[in-house]
């Protein structure tokens, strides 16, 4: 029986087992995937337990306080400085899904990286977007709330690692058209999903939505852009495709579309069923 596991601190909410047993499910591989609820102290501690795993995922606040106790980092990992899967055995590695399961989902959206892009917010997951965006050539725009000092310094940090500028304004100074709008704020998540980030005038401008927004599996931006006729894809695919990755990294798993959406429908309905009202 192979073992894995989801290392992080408060994490009761986490769908990871059910994500990860459909995969190695759909594998045919007997696996254990458990929740390690643990806090910064005990990693240290209990490392040697940690490591006895075939490997592990990391979430919040671990993805940065893990990287000491890793023999290597791939290159994933090393450009975002942020791990969240781990493969043990000789070598401990760590490894960062987080932008493959963002160019997968935009994939699966029909949208490209590399247009005219408006990015809302910048924290963890909103700085690997924009990192990506950039890279790939973008013009792009990232609102922030006036005033976030924070935002400012991590604006001015992404501009330093990627060597690209970008225009980094509040949402009601965001001009034009825009090819692809991402959401990258908490905004419409459950349990209010009465708001969202962006109203009916934004979205007019606006081509292609990619709200990272899971729960719900339709937030009220997506059911905007539906009545705008604009084509927009929520965030359930990108954390099931990180987890796809995941398995790829640990044992060389492959899956077809066809079981990937089944994964995705499978996971939409165990969130709307356990984490919603």
């Amino acid at each position: 029986m192979e073992r894995y596991a989801v290392l992080g601190h408060r994490i009761g909410h986490s769908m990871s087992p059910f994500l990860h047993g459909r995969l190695f499910e759909l594998a045919g591989r007997k696996a254990e995937y458990q929740k390690l609820d643990w806090p910064a102290e005990e990693i240290g501690r209990r490392i040697g337990e940690l490591f006895a795993l075939d490997g592990f995922n990391v979430t919040m606040p671990h993805k940065v306080e893990i990287i000491p106790c890793l023999d290597e980092l791939d290159a994933s990992a090393a450009k975002y400085q942020s791990v969240n899967v781990v493969r043990c055995g000789a070598k401990k590695v760590g490894f960062n899904t987080d932008a493959y399961g963002f160019l997968k989902s935009l994939e699966m959206l029909g949208a490209k990286t590399d247009g005219r892009t408006l990015l809302l917010g910048l924290g963890g997951v909103g700085r690997t977007f924009a990192r990506e965006c950039l890279d790939a050539g973008a013009d792009l725009t990232v609102t922030v709330l006036p005033g976030d000092r924070q935002a400012e310094a991590a604006a001015g940090e992404l501009r330093a690692r990627s060597g690209r500028d970008f225009c980094l304004t509040t949402l009601d100074r965001a001009e034009g058209h825009f090819d692809l709008m991402i959401n990258a704020t908490p905004v419409g998540m459950f349990p209010k999903t009465a708001q969202s980030p962006a109203g009916e005038e934004l979205i007019a401008r606006t081509d292609r939505v990619f709200d990272a927004v899971y729960n719900p599996e339709h937030t009220l931006l997506s059911r905007l852009c539906e009545q705008a006729g604009k084509p927009c894809l929520t965030g359930m695919p990108m954390l099931v495709f990180q987890a796809v990755k995941a398995h790829e990294i640990w044992y060389g798993a492959e899956f077809s579309p066809e079981q990937i959406r089944t994964v995705i429908r499978d996971c939409n309905e165990f969130m709307g069923a356990h984490f919603s009202a």
